[in-house]
């Protein structure tokens, strides 16, 4: 057994971590990844951000909630604690079958479990540049007995992609190129990438929601108007940002390089910070009337509770679904969020009207979600393809077909009824 040293966290209110490494095999299996967007299920479920700092290694920060671990009392020991093993292994290509870099760290946090505690920390992955690698990362609730799996995809190829820029907020990664609160942010380059100064370019352009799913849809990303422009120049691989908006575009002067996107929509995002921002969701379920006169009310609040009692008629009723609805948009903003709100997402508007999937499949390029029992004549289903552009490194697009129009209907009907799904 050895002690490696590129592992590292930062985890608040904690005072005790340590760090082993060791490695064991393990078998490949075929994963049901429907924990991952299943807000009721208390697994690790951990955000990531790789950076691409070194010709030799890469960083690949992760961040997860102490809510979603056990804690318990060991044999003597007064403080509770939570065990976590965290394995990766980086493979040389996509067939999985040779491991270029692999290791097991067990986390051991004490304290008191009793908030939401951000645990953030750091893999030192070794990678050479100009090739792109499949990483597995796993880790295991010791506590639980639970097992989690995530796949990501390096991409060490010299084009200055996203992963070639790490952004901080009040010292914090931001994992998914979404700032949460307004104020200075500090942006990282890359010492790989030669360009020291870049065109910046924002605008505050709000794009619209998805089509229903029986809808065609144009998949091509959208042009984007820019409203202001400045040239940056990093110093020492650095430089902060206070003017940005809610889509900016940094791009250097080297014309192989990838631009790089980030993203502000407002102050508390992804949650519903205000009344303003629960008219439009209503979008999916309500008539154009309907959708009208919320929209154009001077008392968002009132016109939000209006239109909710008056759809369902019963008072419980109509509380419980308007709480369930606007979960699910605040969700699906968490989840699915790219250069616009979750909620306008293609995966946004099936999670929110149709619910949590019975089962989903997932692999770097895809992901399907499934309805109901797998291979059942009754059953639902839904594919999504990544589409791999810079403007977004979470951007999936539906396979669209006119067969899911009688399913949407009664989706949006039951909704109507207060029937929740």
């Amino acid at each position: 057994m050895m002690i490696k040293r590129p592992f590292s966290t930062h985890i608040p209110f904690f005072f005790a971590i340590f760090l082993v490494a060791c490695y064991s095999s393990t078998s490949n299996y075929r994963f049901d990844y429907s924990y991952i967007y299943d807000a009721d299920q208390k697994l690790i479920k951990p955000n990531f951000k790789v950076y691409h700092h070194h010709q030799d290694s890469s960083t690949v920060y992760f961040q997860l909630l102490t809510n979603n671990l056990l804690y318990g009392r060991e044999t003597g020991d007064s403080l509770l604690s939570a065990r976590i093993l965290v394995k990766y292994r980086l493979y040389a290509d996509f067939s999985k079958k040779e491991i270029l870099d692999s290791a097991t760290y067990p986390i051991y946090t004490k304290g008191i479990n009793s908030s939401n505690q951000l645990i953030q920390g750091k893999l030192k992955i070794k990678s050479k540049t100009g090739k792109v690698y499949p990483l597995e990362i796993r880790f295991r609730d010791q506590n639980k007995n639970l097992n989690v799996v995530n796949d990501i995809v390096l991409d060490k190829r010299m084009n200055g992609n996203h992963q070639y820029f790490l952004l901080k907020s009040a010292d914090r990664v931001v994992v998914d190129q979404v700032i949460g609160q307004k104020g200075a942010v500090s942006l990282n380059k890359s010492p790989l990438l030669a360009s020291s100064t870049f065109l910046w370019e924002r605008t505050n352009l709000k794009f619209s929601m998805t089509p229903p799913p029986f809808t065609a849809e144009n998949n091509q990303l959208p042009e984007i108007p820019i409203d202001f422009t400045d040239t940056l120049s990093f110093e020492n691989n650095l430089i902060s940002l206070k003017n940005y908006y809610q889509i900016n575009r940094l791009t250097s002067n080297d014309e192989q390089d990838y631009p790089f996107y980030f993203y502000y929509f407002y102050d508390g995002y992804p949650q519903l910070t205000k009344h303003e921002n629960m008219i439009d969701p209503i979008r999916y379920i309500s008539t154009n009337s309907e959708y009208k006169n919320v929209k154009n009310s001077i008392n968002p609040k009132q016109a939000i509770d209006d239109f909710w009692l008056n759809l369902i008629k019963d008072e419980d009723k109509a509380k419980k679904a308007l709480k369930i609805y606007y979960n699910r948009v605040e969700e699906a903003n968490q989840y699915f969020t790219d250069y616009r709100e979750g909620w306008k997402s293609d995966r946004g508007i099936i999670y929110i009207v149709f619910g949590q999937p019975s089962t989903i499949y997932k692999n770097t390029e895809s992901e399907t979600w499934i309805y109901g029992d797998e291979g059942n004549i009754l059953s639902l289903s839904f594919k999504f393809i990544k589409n791999n552009h810079p403007i977004s490194v979470n951007n999936y697009n539906l396979i669209r077909n006119s067969d899911y129009k009688s399913s949407w209907y009664r989706a949006v009907d039951l909704w109507r009824q207060g029937k929740i799904q």
